[in-house]
């Protein structure tokens, strides 16, 4: 809840309450309890119009004083930093959250296998086994994914292969097998089998949450949204059954 509504609300509230108290005294409204409650909702306009204008007020100064910076160069850095900013904060007004740094996608990860409220998770895999799984931070992926599998947690991943030399080695077997053999429902296809829309590395839960990795040309994650934007997570679901229909399940 924001401050603004935070302080309309209570407001209000003390506005019923003088009413109230005043027509219990008095057994009737009075025109006095009437006045006083509605200066206690003005006073609580007042003071909600006086934070929005308090926060545009340090946006525009931040913004006031990038454009004061003598140094061209600083300058358009700044604002370069302040435009990333709107795109954030744009970004999360519509339920989205992006990550570019390799450290905060894995905590993300990380943090959403482990979230008890999920117990379901449908998920795609286009990264590279040599650069991600096998790495020490895909190594810990797998560990959360088999423990919350032990919770009860069902786990269904497609791999999506660049080639059948690549799906069928002995390494992607053996990551495969591993998966399956603890508890994940492992499923394949080659990436020529899709249309290029759909070849996509992404994870949904059943409490509408949806991870999107964008996969760079080395096979490693370069970048993850996090969304719960319903039309996000609707798109991707129905992606993900038209990736599934296409694919075979892994029989280890």
């Amino acid at each position: 809840m924001t401050r603004e509504r935070a302080v309309a609300i209570i407001g209000i509230l003390v506005a019923i309450t003088v009413f109230l108290l005043g027509y219990v005294v008095t057994g009737q409204a009075s025109p006095i309890s009437a006045i006083l409650s509605m200066f206690a909702f003005l006073i609580s306009l007042h003071v909600g119009i006086r934070l929005d204008i308090s926060d545009i007020l340090v946006e525009l100064k931040s913004r006031r004083t990038v454009e004061r910076v003598q140094n061209k160069f600083v300058r358009e850095m700044a604002q370069a930093e302040l435009k990333g900013r709107d795109s954030i904060l744009d970004d999360i007004a519509q339920s989205r959250i992006r990550f570019d740094s390799v450290g905060s996608m894995m905590y993300v990860y990380y943090e959403l296998v482990k979230n008890r409220e999920v117990r379901r998770i449908r998920a795609t895999s286009m990264v590279s086994l040599n650069v991600v799984w096998e790495s020490e931070r895909g190594r810990r992926a797998l560990e959360e994914n088999l423990n919350a599998v032990k919770r009860g947690v069902s786990i269904e991943r497609i791999f999506i292969f660049p080639s059948e030399q690549t799906r069928d080695s002995e390494k992607a077997k053996a990551h495969l097998k591993a998966q399956a053999d603890g508890g994940i429902t492992v499923r394949t296809l080659l990436a020529h089998q899709l249309e290029s829309a759909n070849c996509r590395d992404f994870m949904l839960t059943d409490n509408g949450i949806l991870l999107e990795y964008s996969i760079g040309p080395d096979g490693d994650i370069v970048a993850c949204v996090l969304s719960t934007n319903d039309r996000d997570v609707t798109e991707y679901s129905r992606i993900y059954e038209q990736i599934k229909a296409a694919s075979t399940e892994f029989k280890p």
